[in-house]
This record gives C-alpha cells, sequence and structure tokens, in this order.
C-alpha cells in the first residue's frame, strides 16, 4: 500500500498514469484525521485543484493495533471496517460531501455529526481517543486543461 492509501489507484487508467511524466502534478491525495471529535476541525480545502468524492472513510477505535495515521480502505481492517459501520453513518457523510464539497476548492463539513450513538456499544469505539479519518483527492486536471 502506498502512504496515500490508494486513491490515486482508483483513478481511471492509473495504471498508465502512473508512469507518464507529463502528468505529475495532477492529482494530491490528502487525508483528514479527526481525534477527539472536535467538530472545530471541519474544514476542508485543496491548495490547488477541487475536492473529489470522498475515497475512505473510517472510524479507528481506541486501542486499535491500526497504524495511527491509517487513511486506507477500512476493508483491510476489520476492526475499522466494524466500527464503522457500527457507529458511523458513512451513507449520509458520502451524501453530504458530494453536495457540499466536491468540485470545490473548500468547504466544511463536522464529520463528528454523523457519529451513531449505538445503545450498549462500548464506548471506546467512539471515545476522544477514537480517530475519524476521511481520504480524498485534489484534482488538478481542470486547471491544466484551462491553461
Amino acid at each position: 500500500m502506498n502512504m496515500h492509501g490508494g486513491a490515486l489507484r482508483r483513478h481511471p487508467a492509473y495504471w498508465l498514469k502512473q508512469f507518464s511524466l507529463g502528468n505529475w502534478g495532477q492529482k494530491e491525495s490528502l487525508c483528514f484525521h479527526q481525534y477527539g471529535f472536535d467538530p472545530g476541525h471541519s474544514e476542508h480545502r485543496c491548495d490547488i485543484g477541487e475536492l473529489s468524492e470522498l475515497i475512505y472513510v473510517g472510524l479507528v477505535p481506541k486501542g486499535s493495533k491500526v497504524q495511527n495515521d491509517f487513511c486506507g480502505d477500512p476493508n483491510t481492517a476489520p476492526v475499522i471496517k466494524e466500527n464503522t459501520a457500527k457507529h458511523y453513518n458513512e451513507k449520509q457523510l458520502r451524501e453530504d460531501w458530494n453536495k457540499l464539497c466536491t468540485g470545490k476548492p473548500h468547504c466544511n463539513v463536522d464529520m463528528t455529526k454523523y457519529l451513531i450513538n449505538t445503545a450498549g456499544s462500548n464506548q471506546s469505539d467512539k471515545s476522544s481517543e477514537a480517530k475519524l479519518y476521511s481520504q480524498y483527492v485534489c484534482d488538478f486536471e481542470k486547471l491544466k486543461k484551462s491553461a
């Protein structure tokens, strides 16, 4: 897995584009980490380009053995996949993200508002030591076409 969790590999024709020197600089993969569920950290931005759709979203539980800066496919880490499905409304986040963020240089989405309060669940899964993450790409392709 590369340092960006594989986001660029999901782009159409990556297998060819990865070898093209003329294609460098068209995408930047970013991971947004939110510890402690502080809604004050809700700004997502691209310094250059536009926000893509969300690539990956996950909720890493407290005490997990998953690498602290993990930002990849939750399907590769069962504890994240299970925790996200149980405690996070990913579907609604993706819908809101597409309306508010996709195709824009920046947006504000408070990822904490998508936490699900499940009765009888392990509170450590949602504690201040758990971590929300989302991965998106800043797409520069439209900028290159207009230049």
